[in-house]
């Protein structure tokens, strides 16, 4: 059986036109040079701090030990540190976690999906976010949902920072939300979705 040996990290430019951020991908890797794990440890920023946090882990909890037992892993790392939780501590273990049930599909030589219980569906849609202008106008930001929902991912969710607003200040992003739910539901029985804090409760539309 495999033990793991180090980590490693990859990251990826996520940057575009609403969002500054990067992927970063967990690589643990075992002894045997095949076999290692893939997470990810995404933050929204504070890419070099949940690195380190991953390095910490892996050095103390996490090396020389069997990878199969992930649960054992798991609760370890979230149960140990005094100062338990928290935003870049969770992404850290998150990746880890990830990673760990990459090496049992491996060495098992099953897909995860079935050491988790089995697959629900056999299909799913795939979701769509930063394709919108923000700001922009509700007739600029349903065409813009027309020309995503064509494409192979039809679930979008125009959320950006005009929908953290008060009630009031927020009722231009409510008609531009209106306008791209429709747009969208007409052109290819897509849906967006629009959580929020604004008021009381989820966006919602009147017309």
């Amino acid at each position: 059986m495999p033990a793991i040996k180090d980590v490693e990290f990859r990251e990826f430019s996520a940057r575009h036109h609403n969002a500054e951020r990067n992927w970063l991908v967990v690589k643990l890797n075992t002894d045997d040079p095949q076999i290692y794990g893939l997470g990810d440890a995404s933050p929204m920023e504070n890419e070099e701090q949940v690195k380190a946090l991953v390095r910490q882990f892996v050095e103390k909890y996490l090396v020389g030990k069997d990878p199969l037992d992930s649960e054992v892993h798991w609760t370890t790392m979230y149960q140990d540190p005094h100062a338990r939780g928290g935003r870049l501590a969770t992404t850290a273990l998150s990746g880890l976690d990830i990673a760990l049930w990459d090496i049992k599909g491996k060495v098992l030589d099953r897909p995860v999906y079935q050491l988790l219980g089995g697959a629900q569906r056999k299909r799913i849609r795939v979701y769509a976010n930063g394709w919108y202008t923000n700001p922009g106008t509700p007739e600029q930001n349903a065409e813009e949902a027309k020309h995503i929902t064509m494409a192979p991912h039809n679930v979008c969710s125009p959320v950006g920072a005009q929908a953290e607003l008060h009630l009031d200040a927020s009722r231009p992003f409510c008609s531009a939300f209106c306008r791209v739910r429709s747009s969208a539901a007409r052109n290819t029985g897509s849906w967006c979705a629009w959580n929020s804090c604004v008021g009381r409760g989820r966006g919602t539309c009147n017309s």
